[in-house]
């Protein structure tokens, strides 16, 4: 099974819900905050591009200890927009009316949701075309041939 979110697709918002596409949720592990129960739990934060960012619980808690003694700022910023969040139902994540007010992500927006490798992002559609553009400008002939290469023990 993969270990990776990769991919994007599109869901609709709800009631201040989102349903994370099956292919993701299949990768989140069950896991929560007080390892008490098992249960599939995420990390929900504000992003730097104005997207929401969720996170599986241990891999947002690698990214706090590794922020909590070099790099304060970056904790101070996330930690007035993070909260955890139980997936309800078939998978559904709860926006805080916070973020939604920030991102514009709310009721009836066609929210994109992408893979970002070792978390989830989720945009509101006019801010994704915007961050696209930047993605656009980036020339391929930049990259070294080794950045393609698969090398044994990373």
């Amino acid at each position: 099974m993969a270990k990776y979110f990769w991919g994007e697709q599109t869901n609709t918002v709800h009631k201040m819900r989102v349903v994370i596409p099956s292919q993701f949720k299949s990768i989140l592990p069950e896991e929560s905050m007080d390892s008490k129960e098992s249960i599939k739990t995420v990390v929900v934060t504000l992003g730097r591009n104005g997207e929401i960012l969720v996170y599986p619980v241990k891999a947002w808690e690698k990214i706090f200890k590794r922020n909590a003694e070099k790099n304060k700022r970056f904790l101070k910023y996330h930690l007035k927009y993070v909260y955890t969040q139980e997936l309800e139902g078939p998978g559904r994540i709860r926006i805080s009316e916070k973020l939604q007010a920030i991102t514009g992500v709310k009721d009836k927006v066609e929210a994109i949701i992408r893979g970002e490798g070792s978390h989830m992002s989720i945009w509101h559609p006019d801010v994704y075309a915007e961050y696209e553009k930047t993605i656009d400008n980036i020339d391929p002939n930049e990259f070294d041939d080794m950045d393609y290469w698969v090398v044994e023990d990373e």
